[in-house]
């Protein structure tokens, strides 16, 4: 399962949404604050993901976990 991410941040306040800024940008790999929708998972096969863009803190990662189970009412 992969959690999308957009630049469109319009919606960041949202429980289900993790927003992506300041120094984290260059670590995860984009170039511009953006957003991890956890609201809107996707299944997708193991050989579509081609490579690693970057990586989350586990602070960060923790915080995802949370709008994960918001998004998923756990």
């Amino acid at each position: 399962m992969v959690a999308p991410c957009t630049s469109n941040i319009s919606r960041s306040q949202e429980p289900t949404q993790y927003l992506i800024e300041g120094g984290e940008i260059g670590t995860a790999g984009i170039r511009v604050p953006s957003v991890v929708r956890c609201e809107a998972l996707l299944t997708i096969p193991k050989s579509m993901v081609i490579r690693t863009l970057g990586r989350l803190s586990g602070t960060a990662m923790t915080t995802v976990d949370g709008c994960l189970r918001n998004a998923l009412a756990l």
